[in-house]
């Protein structure tokens, strides 16, 4: 079955390229493609055996608080809502107003099946840490305006790569 590339998100098609990008650099490795043959730039990444791969390190509490205050203020409601909620980031920076509802005194993010990356709707609870940040971005805003931002795919980039920006640079104390 052919999918054509409209009707895919931005971050499934870059992923495919990313993908195929991998695949070719693994091609000219093994000498059944020469670098010369590919169009545009496959990168000097080498495939790494998973014994050199470097183990993921896990912040401690101090580190995640140091990096979260070094993030723009504009970011943080969105990623202090991201960890507590477990959800996506383009899932919870698409969310609209109206998707958050109020059960028994707790807060819920209801996620409709075309929003999340396994097409199944699903309805996530709000944490007890991030509820002032959800309700300050909910002030003045009706229900079918977004969230966080009006631009929810540069407000899940943007946000990732200021975080990735501060867990690089840890050593600024």
């Amino acid at each position: 079955m052919k999918t054509s590339l409209e009707k895919l998100k931005f971050a499934t098609v870059k992923q495919r390229v990313k993908y195929l990008r991998f695949f070719a650099r693994w091609g000219v490795e093994l000498g059944h493609i020469r670098a010369d043959q590919m169009p545009g730039k496959l990168g000097t990444r080498r495939y790494l055996p998973k014994e050199h791969k470097l183990e993921k390190q896990v912040p401690t509490r101090a580190e995640f608080d140091l990096v979260f205050s070094k993030l723009r203020k504009r970011f943080q409601p969105y990623v202090m809502t991201l960890l507590c909620t477990g959800c996506r980031r383009m899932e919870l920076a698409q969310a609209k107003v109206s998707w958050v509802k109020e059960t028994n005194g707790r807060l819920f993010l209801s996620l409709p099946s075309w929003a999340t990356k396994t097409r199944a709707a699903r309805t996530t609870p709000i944490l007890p840490e991030v509820v002032e940040y959800v309700r300050k971005q909910m002030e003045g805003k009706g229900p079918d305006d977004f969230l966080f931002e009006s631009n929810p795919e540069l407000l899940a980039v943007k946000a990732g790569h200021n975080v990735r920006y501060w867990v690089r640079y840890r050593n600024w104390e």
